[in-house]
């Protein structure tokens, strides 16, 4: 069995909540996610820089 960490989970929740959006360009605030995923906004803004900075999800700043 393969052990994964919370934040590992989380990300993965996020991610499929992506690709069920579909392939549009689409913008998502960190709020939002955290909302509609039921996870703490630290850990989402903690998760999505991760991910950027992976080139997994382009990042950007600022209100809408």
């Amino acid at each position: 069995m393969i052990r994964i960490s919370k934040l590992t989970d989380y990300g993965i929740v996020l991610l499929t909540h992506f690709a069920r959006e579909g392939r549009e360009k689409r913008v998502f605030t960190a709020r939002d996610l955290a909302e509609e995923a039921k996870l703490p906004l630290p850990t989402v803004g903690k998760i999505l820089k991760l991910l950027s900075k992976r080139h997994i999800l382009q990042s950007l700043r600022g209100v809408k």
